[in-house]
């Protein structure tokens, strides 16, 4: 999925329900991950917050209800670079950071473009710069970018749910969940704004 870069899809069929364990390196950061009989590998094990440009090593173990176990399986996988222009996406630079007030994992905030002019006065142009845009990104505590979701409407505020998916409401009165690969669940939209031709969404008096 385009809108979601840094994120990949493990998949491979087992024959069976499985346990598997999936080690990832980058040469400076290694993480283990875990996906119990729940996940089916078939449709794909999601590996997120990987670092931008980087080349990840990743050791697959496969365990079975008996008890026995296969692999490590060796694959690679390189993480693209992030657009470098900082009007699409930002560089962050942490000034002050207190790593004992932070709740532990990482952080997701919105990004949005202003454009130094009133609404009124702006050119089409400018208004599509401005309103045709938005950006959620996940940074770890040193100020890295781990996850970035792109789209083409302006973000007001987002909210992770229980199921790990993201919740985030538009500038045009639409709410839409998105999975962490950057795929749409569902879609809402505000009908006395939008009406109700608004393709694939439920609309909401």
């Amino acid at each position: 999925n385009p809108t979601v870069q840094l994120a990949a899809l493990i998949r491979f069929d087992a024959g069976e329900p499985v346990r598997t364990t999936v080690k990832v390196t980058d040469g400076a950061h290694s993480r283990d991950l875990t996906f119990d009989q729940s996940f089916d590998p078939t449709q794909g094990l999601p590996l997120l917050c990987m670092y931008q440009g980087r080349v990840h090593d990743i050791a697959v173990e496969v365990e079975f209800d008996d008890g026995s176990i296969a692999g490590p399986y060796q694959l690679q996988y390189e993480t693209p670079m992030l657009p470098q222009d900082s009007l699409e996406c930002p560089t962050i630079e942490i000034i002050s950071s207190i790593p004992d007030a932070l709740e532990p994992g990482y952080t997701f905030m919105t990004l949005w473009r202003r454009c130094p002019k009133r609404p009124m006065w702006m050119t089409k142009k400018q208004s599509d710069f401005l309103r045709k845009w938005g950006m959620i990104i996940c940074i770890d505590p040193a100020g890295d970018i781990v996850w970035s979701y792109q789209t083409d409407k302006q973000l007001q505020g987002i909210v992770r749910l229980p199921n790990g998916n993201i919740f985030y409401h538009t500038e045009w009165f639409q709410s839409v969940e998105i999975d962490m690969l950057g795929n749409e669940v569902r879609k809402f939209h505000a009908t006395s704004r939008l009406g109700n031709d608004v393709p694939d969404s439920v609309g909401i008096d």
